[in-house]
């Protein structure tokens, strides 16, 4: 009712031609309510931010795998030690040693960074630590690309060439379970919100610049209160 009255109660609101979104549904209702002349427009930071989750998931689903690993390998080694099996004991270091390695890769705080940058911000050292993560995990790498390929639905020619693309993302995404997020969270975002993400096309407008400031005075309200 608030939002309502706040755009009822705006100067000359019949002239509002775009207005830029969330995916929050209440939003679009309102709008298409109070403003029915306006086209609504899906920012795209919310759609990629939805494929980088997505992708992040299939780095958890490993660190889960590997951290389910380690817990298996230290009873392994408990019972090896119980029964001073010497052989059994350093093959299963040797293996709990590796998987350690693999899930601090998985964890590293630079990995998940350098991972949420775009194939094009990424400089020497991130395509170089990518490179190194891939060929230990191909599943992150496909996620990786799957995230790309939504970051690149912004950057055809037309809007009929955005839309061919997704259509066709669709089929790369694989069964698995570590990719549920790109078959459900994604995938039903352009289900429910086709026309106002591909209206970027028509109106490419986001409210990029206007949250950046939101957050900078919430981190200077939160340093100037101590």
């Amino acid at each position: 009712a608030t939002l309502e009255k706040f755009l009822d109660n705006l100067p000359d609101n019949h002239k509002i031609e775009v207005v830029v979104i969330d995916m929050t549904a209440y939003y679009r209702d309102i709008i298409r309510l109070c403003l029915p002349g306006a086209k609504i427009v899906v920012d795209r930071f919310h759609v990629v931010s939805l494929a980088n989750i997505a992708m992040d998931e299939v780095r958890k689903h490993l660190q889960r795998k590997f951290s389910r690993q380690l817990s298996d390998l230290d009873e392994q080694i408990t019972e090896a030690q119980r029964l001073r099996n010497t052989t059994l004991y350093t093959t299963l270091e040797s293996k709990r040693r590796e998987a350690q390695r693999k899930y601090d890769l998985l964890k590293d705080s630079q990995t998940r960074r350098t991972m949420g940058f775009g194939r094009d911000k990424l400089r020497t050292g991130g395509m170089t630590l990518l490179a190194r993560v891939f060929a230990e995990f191909p599943d992150l790498q496909t996620a990786y690309e799957l995230k790309e390929g939504i970051r690149s639905i912004y950057t055809q020619a037309t809007k009929a060439d955005a839309e061919a693309l997704y259509s066709a993302w669709v089929g790369t995404v694989p069964s698995g379970s570590a990719f549920k997020l790109f078959r459900t969270d994604v995938q039903r975002a352009f289900r429910n919100w086709s026309e106002e993400i591909f209206n970027y096309y028509d109106h490419p407008y986001t409210n990029g610049p206007t949250e950046s400031r939101n957050n900078l005075i919430k981190i200077l309200n939160r340093t100037g209160r101590g």
